[in-house]
Formats: structure tokens, sequence, C-alpha cells
């Protein structure tokens, strides 16, 4: 029976009885929601993370957060969740949904961040309007699975013992009297045997393994079977932790096997790139869109060549200082703004301190004071620190771009105190995620 697919987006609603997730599937997602939850509240975290339990319209309801990706239940019903950033367009082609583009754009994103995983995805072939996010994971999967093939699987030296009818290796002479008493022709032998038998091998098989049976795509389905059948001589993994733990992450031998094997917990042991792991019931692999936007917007402010210096995630200021009872000057509130860099021009070199917010800005009033506070928190934490080159500084807020921004306020001033300059520059730069460009 083929998958059912719910597809949502960012700050959706899922209701009880709307007819996206059956009564017990609402049910199964709605306990792992309040389970997580409560879990990251007892570990002093985000209480709400994926998706936020609430009533909509007088019924039970999830509100999805910033989070995207996929939710798997074992009865193969796959929850997706994609960025909301575009909408239909009457003149747009029928094809270019936005599931499509919001697919897309998760891709692009995803090839900019630190994870080794997602470096080198090649989406040729890839049907964005057809498949959902699981697939393409799976696709990923199965190219890094490709890549070990290509290079060579790797064998070990393994240590066996068998009764055979000629001598190969040490006879042991104990367990041979034991055994073969009375019969001659049998020698009972201990060797080694080069053997791909390992527990690398062991855990890509069974992930293998594991897609086949929960896979729906025929096309997907092909080439796992393909790849299945190449690691025939590997048996699947009795104990996914253990062999995890035996395998050699750090070696340069097994280094082109290290992406295949953290997709294969993926799949295996619910595992994900977040600090969120799936249970028996409930997979998960998602994504703070946060995250992915700053990530990508600091992937194009790097290859742009007059900004230099690029510092991600500056932690060497604080807000405020206070005096301990030892009397002693502490540092509180440490200020990380997404991105540092400096900007040469003619003489002189201006500062630029910026931060990437994932929110859709289509009118003035959707702009967050918060936002403006933090940014002039930057401003006069750094200005305080007044650089010899006497160079300026400036502030950029940067979102993304939406198409309906033309009448938002780009510069703004604030007024100051006298220990910092009068002309404080706060610059709202829009970013098309789609073309991958700061839009003037």
């Amino acid at each position: 029976m083929k998958p059912k697919l719910v597809t949502i987006f960012e700050h959706d609603y899922i209701v009880r009885d709307s007819g996206k997730l059956s009564d017990a599937d609402f049910n199964k997602l709605y306990s792992y929601v309040c389970n997580e939850n409560q879990k990251a509240e007892n570990n002093n975290s985000v209480g709400t993370w994926l998706l936020k339990p609430c009533f909509y319209s007088g019924k039970q309801a999830l509100k999805a957060t910033q989070y995207i990706g996929i939710i798997q239940f074992d009865d193969g019903v796959v929850l997706e969740i994609l960025p909301k950033l575009f909408k239909t367009k009457q003149d747009s082609p029928q094809e270019q949904t936005p599931e499509k583009q919001s697919r897309e754009l998760v891709l692009k994103m995803l090839r900019t961040l630190k994870t080794a995983n997602f470096k080198n995805i090649h989406s040729a072939g890839l049907d964005f309007a057809k498949i959902h996010l699981l697939d393409i994971f799976i696709w990923m999967f199965l190219d890094e699975v490709d890549s070990i093939v290509k290079q060579g699987i790797k064998h070990k030296y393994i240590e066996r013992e068998e009764n055979l009818n000629f001598f190969k290796g040490k006879l042991l002479v104990s367990q041979n009297i034991a055994k073969n008493y009375g019969l001659k022709h049998k020698n009972y032998m201990q060797y080694d045997d080069y053997l791909p038998n390992i527990p690398e091998n062991r855990l890509i098989k069974s992930a293998l393994g594991y897609l086949l049976k929960t896979c729906k795509s025929s096309h997907l389905l092909k080439e796992i079977r393909k790849s299945y059948f190449i690691f025939d001589e590997v048996s699947n993994s009795l104990n996914i932790q253990l062999d995890y733990t035996l395998c050699n992450k750090n070696s340069r031998i097994f280094s082109h096997y290290q992406n295949a094997l953290e997709w294969a917990m993926v799949f295996l042991a619910g595992n994900s790139f977040t600090t969120q792991a799936g249970s028996h019931r409930v997979k998960s692999l998602l994504f703070d869109m946060n995250k992915l936007f700053e990530s990508y917007v600091g992937s194009k402010l790097k290859s742009i060549e007059e900004y230099s210096n690029l510092i991600f995630q500056d932690s060497q200021q604080y807000l405020a200082y206070g005096v301990t009872k030892e009397n002693k000057q502490k540092e509180y509130f440490n200020l990380k703004p997404d991105f540092i860099f400096k900007i040469k021009a003619s003489n002189t070199t201006k500062l630029i301190i910026a931060d990437a917010k994932w929110k859709i800005i289509s009118e003035q009033q959707h702009l967050s004071s918060s936002d403006l506070y933090q940014m002039f928190a930057y401003y006069h934490r750094y200005s305080a620190n007044k650089r010899a080159d006497g160079g300026s500084i400036e502030i950029w807020l940067i979102y993304p771009y939406y198409g309906e921004q033309a009448s938002i306020i780009r510069q703004y001033s604030f007024e100051s105190c006298s220990c910092v300059e009068n002309n404080i520059h706060l610059q709202i730069k829009f970013f098309d995620p789609v073309n991958y460009e700061f839009i003037d």
C-alpha cells in the first residue's frame, strides 16, 4: 500500500478530524510531540520545538513552528513540513507549485550546512513535484552508498573457527579431539578470513534492508535493491548501537564511509541532525529554518570578494558586566551576532555587524522591535571598542526576499548617547533564497 503523504508548511495547523491524518495517526503524533516537549522541558531546553499543541476552531490541533523536514510513522504515513515562502501565482506554470519550489530550496540550503552529508547533494533526475523530502533523503543515502561501492567496499581479516576437511591456519588440538574423535578426515581449524562482514558494512546493509520494507517509490526501490545485493556477503546488524560504536569513525581508510553511516543511523535508529531523535513509533529528520537560512546567507557573504575577514557567531562581546561577591568583574549576556565582516572602501574600512532572520517581512509593521533592540545592543557594544583606523560601523538585518517588499523602509538611524556616534545606521537587507543573491 502506498504511504500517505501529508504536506504542510511552517506555522500551519494539523487539526484533529480535518482529514489530513487519521484519528489514530493524529494521536500518535500528538503523543510524540507532547513527550518530546516534556523531555526538552525537563532538560531545561526549548519546550516546543517541532509542533505546538493547541486548539484551532475549537478542535485539538498541532501548529508547526520553524522546523522543517519529515516525520515518519510506522504504518508508512509521512508528514512533510516545508518552508513557507512561496505561493501560487496565476501566471506560474502548473508544475511550479509551492511544494516543488520549497523542496528545491531546502536542498539548496542543505548544501551550505557544515554537516558533510549535504555537501555533495546531486539532484539530477529528481522530480520535486512528485517526491517528498523523505525520498530525497533516501536518494542522498543511496548516493553515498554508491560512492563507497565505486571506491571499494572495505574488508577486514576476521578470525574464524571451523571444522574443515583440510588444513587451513592453526589446528585447535583440544577442540579437534572433542569434536572430531574418530573422524580422521575432519580438522577443527582457526584461521583468518578476509571478509566484508564488518560493523560499517552491516549498518549500511541493515539500513538498505529497512528501506526495502518502507520505501514505496518504485524508482528508489530499484536502486535500493541494486545496492542491497552488492552487500550480499554481509550480514544484517544484530546490535545497531554496538556496531556503530565499533565503527572506525576517525580512520582515513574509512573516511568515505562516514556520510553513509550517519544516514544509516538516521534510518535505523531514528537519529536526527538536530538534537531531537525519533522513537520506536515515530522517526524524524528535522532542521531549524533559522539555522538553515543563516548558513545559506553566510555562504553567500563568504563568496563575495569585497567582504573580508568574515566571522560566524562571534562571541567575544558581552552586553553587561557585574561585580561578584568576591569583588571581581564578570561578564554577562554573551552577544553572538551571526556575521561580522569588513567592507573596504577607498581609504577606510567599514565594519558590518549582521543578523539573518528567517521571517517573512512583507509590510512595515512586520518588522520586529526586538530585532531592532538586538542590533542596537550589538552596535553599542562593538562601538565601545573603537578601531584605530577610524572606520565606521554599520548594522544589517537580513530577511528572506518575498517579492512584495518594495514599500519597506531599508535604512534607519537611531538616536544615540554621547559615548558613541550620533548616526547609527541600520540597513534592512533582503536575500533572495531562490536566486542566491541580495536584492537592492
